[in-house]
């Protein structure tokens, strides 16, 4: 809307008002003259016949409408604002320009509100005002409710008295009275219209109530007297039912040609018999090798194009055979070259251990290298539980200071300890491996910057078939430690790995893709008290180091820590642990369960101390000092009393509690002490021998003197009766009595008991 404001007028508002406001008086009074002659003649009109009435009628309401027409209010088109005469300015006509906006100009600007995410007051962008011009309430009521069964009845009875009590409109009555001449000229016509009308009004308003007390509701019946006035329905809504049209069924009829049919005879003979089947069978012959034509033009131009593109796949083949006999050629070498290495592994036993009380020796055998990974260390060794002669082994460094070079996994074999038969590449240091117990080609790898990497010797020998990354589960440490489980309950090869980060996680392989679930985080449970802090187990993490599962329930496993404790866990929930031990008071390196009696485990770390726990005590039974730094420690698969350790200083230790608790019958240096350190040990399940790992990437074989491997008579018996249900039970026997003569605890755990 905009409203103008006049230039240069001589005259001031006031006057142009004054003037304005009088020739409206004059014009109203001119037009009220105007109206009363209209009226005058309109009553001159009615008394003339009927004819003229409905002229008059058009006449009058064309004067109504110029009436209101001119009633209609003069505003000035431009307002002129007053001021002294003496102050007048040409700035002052300028045009004032008002404009309508959507814009609430009584809005609030600069609205703030506090945004917990970033912690400060952030201004509110986007306002919305709303101005309700009209309002309307709703009207509909339930008829079945009191309130609209109360409205319904009052309706119906204040309809009933306003029909009864009609009031019949009368005409209206001229603005202003003419002279009383022109009143009786025709004041007996008036008198006879008048009752005629009257009489009209009240015969319809009888058809009308009656009409009102016939409309009835839809409930009642049409004849009846009672019921409610029908509601008009509010809504578009059909009182009518309807059906869908069906299908009309098709008769459909078949109809087969006959089979062809004949006469036959003849006299049968058992010749004619034989002659006919003879035919019968020449006929069948001649066919098969007329589909049998065919079949060979048409199969012609396809062997064309499979040969030609299956030269390429000959030569992979013969390339496959001319390495399998390249690989049977280089054994054939080596085990010439080996003799005398190989003689001794089947046949040399070690006749001083006669001489020696219960003291054994360890025979060095063959040594296993890779020549591309010298720089690196062994971090890791496994055998192979289907293949007693393959063992794997991973290549990483313990220096965290320089990870230049990438890591390998290399599998060997007894057979060639030359160079390694298969060769599993990473893109970083492996610190950890595991093969699987039922599927031996299926190798999973955990890496120096937290990824997961599972191999499969099958397909793709050298790249990882599954890969972790940062957006699936990629921890955030050092994966020290990968352990595969049993298949899970959909048929899925499942594996667990610990880091650095704290996480337990369970790696599941799906088609392809690698799923994870964190089934355990460690808190950080010692106090800080340079903090000033009771405990922070919110806030900081502990460091897994080792994971070890218990061979008789797979939920239940242990877990050592950078801290120097060891958690008694399940994988059933992961609110709380199940026990406690205060191990080592350095990061615990391994943790073994012993295989015959489940119960019992040992612990190393990186201390002089190695220590055997039971599960259900919080204090060891046994503890041996090794006099240097403990790299690693295995239980012996023969003997439920014999463990192996080796240290810093390049020396393998073997204890055998059944013959001496407190001293070990084997103390051998394999390496020298200043030029490497022995890293990790493991032992062969079925032959009598020991691999050991060093930080110069050798890996060393051993074979153990009679002395080590001692077993009493019943075990021998029952071994060459191969009864091993009874072997085991006597090496549970003797640990037993071992353990009845240590302070064993009177209570089990909580776990234990359930």
């Amino acid at each position: 809307m905009k409203v103008m404001k006049g230039k240069g007028s001589g005259k001031t508002g006031a006057s142009w008002l004054s003037q304005q406001g009088s020739r409206a008086q004059e014009e109203h009074s001119a037009k009220e003259e105007d109206i009363e002659t209209i009226d005058e003649q309109n009553e001159d009109r009615k008394s003339q016949g009927g004819a003229e009435e409905g002229h008059g009628i058009l006449e009058g309401i064309s004067s109504l409408h110029s009436w209101i027409k001119s009633q209609t209010m003069i505003r000035p088109n431009k307002i002129v604002k007053k001021k002294p005469e003496d102050n007048y300015d040409d700035e002052d006509d300028d045009d004032v320009v008002i404009s309508l906006t959507a814009k609430d100009p009584q809005a609030s600007k600069g609205i703030v509100r506090f945004d917990f995410t970033h912690g400060e007051y952030l201004p509110i962008k986007l306002s919305e005002w709303m101005i309700d011009h009209m309002e309307i309430e709703s009207r509909i009521i339930h008829r079945e409710s009191e309130e609209g069964k109360e409205q319904l009845q009052k309706g119906h009875e204040v309809k009933e008295l306003d029909i009864e009590n009609v009031d019949i409109p009368k005409p209206p009555k001229s603005a202003k009275k003419g002279s009383a001449n022109k009143k009786g000229k025709g004041r007996g016509k008036n008198d006879d219209t008048e009752g005629e009308e009257e009489e009209e009004e009240s015969e319809d308003s009888k058809k009308k109530k009656k009409k009102a007390q016939k409309r009835k509701d839809s409930v009642g019946s049409e004849g009846s007297d009672g019921g409610d006035t029908k509601l008009t329905n509010q809504f578009s809504f059909v009182e009518r039912a309807t059906q869908t049209m069906n299908n009309a069924l098709k008769h459909t009829e078949m109809q087969t040609a006959p089979p062809p049919r004949a006469n036959f005879s003849e006299t049968v003979n058992q010749w004619i018999i034989y002659d006919s089947y003879v035919s019968y069978e020449a006929a069948k012959e001649a066919a098969e090798e007329k589909e049998q034509k065919k079949e060979m033009k048409e199969v012609k131009p396809i062997r064309r194009r499979l040969l030609e593109t299956t030269k390429e796949n000959g030569n992979n083949e013969i390339n496959k055979k001319m390495v399998r006999a390249a690989k049977i050629l280089e054994r054939m070498v080596n085990q010439n070259t080996f003799d005398d290495i190989a003689q001794d592994f089947k046949f040399y036993e070690d006749n001083a251990d006669e001489f020696k009380d219960n003291e054994g020796t360890l025979l060095p055998l063959w040594k296993f290298e890779y020549e591309k990974a010298k720089n690196l260390e062994i971090t890791s060794l496994c055998w192979n539980p289907t293949y007693n002669d393959l063992f794997v082994a991973a290549y990483g460094s313990y220096n965290f200071y320089s990870q230049a070079e990438p890591g390998v996994v290399c599998v060997f074999s007894l057979k060639n300890p030359s160079f390694p038969e298969y060769l599993c590449h990473a893109p970083c240091g492996v610190m950890s491996i595991d093969v699987h117990p039922a599927h031996p080609h299926m190798i999973v790898a955990g890496l120096y910057d937290g990824n997961i990497a599972v191999y499969n010797l099958q397909k793709n020998k050298g790249t990882p078939c599954y890969m972790s990354e940062a957006q699936n589960g990629k921890h955030k440490d050092v994966v020290w430690q990968v352990k595969w489980a049993n298949d899970n309950l959909d048929g899925y090869l499942n594996f667990y790995s610990i880091s650095g980060d704290g996480r337990v996680t369970n790696w599941t392989l799906v088609k392809t893709a690698l799923w994870f679930n964190d089934i355990l985080v460690i808190n950080f449970s010692k106090t800080l008290q340079n903090l000033g802090e009771e405990s922070v187990p919110g806030i900081l993490r502990d460091s897994g180091r080792t994971i070890a599962f218990k061979p008789d329930d797979e939920s239940t496993f242990l877990v050592g820590t950078d801290e120097g404790l060891v958690y008694l866990c399940t994988t059933q929930y992961s609110s709380r642990y199940l026990n406690t031990f205060a191990a080592h008071n350095t990061p615990v390196y391994n943790i073994k369960w012993n295989t015959f009696i489940p119960n019992i485990f040992i612990t190393c770390a990186a201390e002089w101390i190695v220590k055997i726990w039971h599960k259900g005590s919080t204090k060891p039974l046994f503890m041996f000092d090794l006099k240097s730094q403990v790299g690693d420690i295995a239980w012996a698969p023969y003997s439920s009393t014999v463990f192996a350790a080796v240290t810093l200083d390049g020396r393998v230790h073997i204890y055998d509690l059944y013959i001496n608790k407190y001293n070990p019958i084997c103390v051998q240096a394999v390496v020298p002490k200043k030029r490497a350190r022995l890293n990790h040990i493991s032992f062969n399940q079925s032959h009598p021998i020991i691999i050991v790992g060093d930080s110069r990437g050798f890996v060393q074989s051993l074979k153990l003197s009679p002395n080590l491997r001692k077993q009493s008579e019943e075990v021998k018996s029952a071994l060459r009766h191969k009864d091993l249900k009874k072997a085991g039970e006597m090496e549970i026997k003797k640990l037993e009595q071992l353990l009845s003569q240590v302070r064993v605890p009177e209570r089990d755990s909580d776990i234990e008991e359930e």
